[in-house]
């Protein structure tokens, strides 16, 4: 079997007869491997489809991946026809590139009707496998329903460009599966009205689709930070978490999140959340520890925030001192302190009040106790008192005594009493005046 192909080669047109093993050999050269990426500037790639063909509802079960054309429209013959075009975009771009802006160029090179208006075209995110070689109309894969661009395709032969920014950046960040793109124009019908364009089989590397994709480099990982935690928490509490990717950054895409308890082994909690806080159950009387990292959309990993950064106890009852009286500085020799529940009181079995006098240990006042008040009496002479209140709960489990003073006075029995005598008017018209003092 004999086959003709023509060529025109410097304006003359040559006609090839081939035999049938050099016709089977040309149609696998018509499927190449993707031309390799061109450097526009220095943050600027265009690329080249590694995969694309178009589909006709007029012949369903027919494929042609191996066409240098790509069809749009409504063929008298062929029917509805739509194209399909995939890039693949992560292993063009170098790692850690973010996308700034991403054009999709195609080349028309022959229409009908003879007088056309602009034939308006949509372009769709394709969100299943498929392969130029054996799509057909009747396996053709799914798309999103949202319109990712739109543009108009005129009869003059040239080329024709679809702003694909966002489409390519779901890609490039991982958001959406890179299946392609799918190309769709009027193809109602009956009237004859397409538009023919060069694909990737063309050869020569002039007129195939192409992306042109404008980009900046993040190779940075972001930073977290974990809000501090009280030293006690009921047992359900919240943890707060933020993230910065910098002023050139792609941004977080999400956080991992564990935990640990009593100094043991860290847990994964969250992964891949988004969410920048979370309610957590912890049992009574355990001590949490939480850390994040985040990623962001280059794929640059954070380390995780310090072991220490957010600790707290769960379910521990906590207390404080409230009152001292009378005032911070005295020479009396009895006192009233006082304190009150501040969490998880409920809980909240006695209390246990300790004091100690400048740097010396704390010692303890009062057994437990279930009162709020007492009356001190200083037993180290004069200086400085300080005053801390532990809560325990009623297995005796309890906040610990850090020597964190909470209220304090000063005890001066040796202090010299003093007075003050009231101003008297400048002038007068009586003889005798009432003075007072304090």
């Amino acid at each position: 079997m004999l086959k003709r192909i023509g060529r025109v080669i410097g304006g003359i047109c040559l006609v090839l007869v081939l035999g049938q093993a050099n016709w089977v050999q040309s149609q696998a050269e018509l499927t190449p491997n993707p031309l390799p990426p061109v450097r526009v500037a220095a943050d600027t790639l265009a690329i080249f489809p590694t995969e694309d063909t178009y589909i006709a509802s007029g012949r369903t079960n027919d494929n042609f991946g191996q066409q240098d054309s790509l069809r749009l429209g409504y063929d008298g013959t062929e029917g509805s026809m739509r194209s399909l075009i995939r890039f693949d975009v992560a292993n063009q771009l170098p790692d850690g590139a973010v996308v700034d802006s991403a054009l999709l160029q195609v080349y028309v090179y022959d229409s009908e009707p003879s007088v056309d208006p602009p034939l308006v075209t949509e372009i769709y995110r394709i969100d299943s496998a498929w392969g130029e070689t054996f799509v057909k109309w009747n396996n053709q894969p799914s798309i999103d329903n949202t319109v990712m661009a739109t543009g108009a395709l005129n009869r003059d032969v040239n080329f024709y460009t679809f702003d694909v920014t966002s489409l390519v950046q779901d890609w490039m960040t991982g958001t959406q599966e890179d299946w392609g793109m799918m190309l769709l124009a009027d193809a109602s019908g009956p009237n004859v009205r397409y538009r023919n364009l060069y694909s990737r089989e063309r050869g020569g590397g002039l007129f195939p689709p192409r992306l042109t994709i404008e980009y900046s480099e993040d190779g940075d990982a972001p930073m977290m930070q974990i809000e501090s935690m009280p030293r006690y928490s009921p047992e359900a509490f919240t943890v707060r978490w933020c993230g910065i990717d910098g002023a050139t950054g792609t941004g977080i895409l999400n956080y991992d999140v564990q935990y640990r308890i009593n100094g043991g082994e860290w847990v994964d909690w969250l992964v891949d959340t988004t969410s920048t806080s979370a309610g957590f159950n912890g049992t009574s009387g355990n001590r949490f520890d939480f850390r994040v990292r985040a990623t962001d959309n280059a794929g640059n990993v954070g380390a995780y925030t310090a072991d220490d950064a957010a600790t707290t106890q769960a379910g521990i009852p906590h207390a404080t001192m409230t009152t001292i009286s009378p005032p911070i500085r005295t020479n009396t020799d009895s006192l009233r302190i006082g304190w009150l529940p501040t969490l998880n009181n409920e809980s909240i079995g006695g209390y246990q009040v300790y004091y100690w006098l400048a740097n010396d240990e704390p010692s303890n006042y009062t057994n437990t106790t279930v009162g709020t008040s007492a009356f001190f009496t200083p037993r180290d002479g004069d200086g400085i008192y300080q005053f801390e209140v532990v809560a325990l709960s009623a297995s005796s489990v309890g906040e610990t005594q850090l020597k964190t003073a909470e209220g304090w006075f000063i005890l001066d029995t040796k202090a010299t009493p003093t007075a003050t005598i009231n101003y008297l008017p400048y002038f007068s018209r009586g003889s005798s005046h009432i003075c007072s003092f304090s």
